[in-house]
């Protein structure tokens, strides 16, 4: 089911934010950089990650669409 799917993708969506609180405070340049070093990765590979996940979905709409479409 997706409920595993959901569980996981919140589980890297709170590493983001988690990183958010670390970083909170300091410089934008700073929170650039860091992001840069420690979110984009983690981004990355969730991007990567929840496009795998989209086909494991059954199409009950089209709700997701916007995931993979990008203006």
């Amino acid at each position: 089911g997706s409920a595993p799917i959901a569980a996981e993708a919140l589980e890297q969506i709170a590493t983001l934010y988690g990183i958010e609180n670390e970083i909170r405070g300091h410089s934008a340049e700073d929170r650039q950089k860091i992001r840069q070093i420690r979110s984009k990765p983690i981004l990355d590979a969730f991007a990567l990650w929840l496009q795998d996940q989209l086909g494991e979905l059954a199409p009950i709409s089209t709700g997701h669409l916007g995931l993979t479409e990008r203006a």
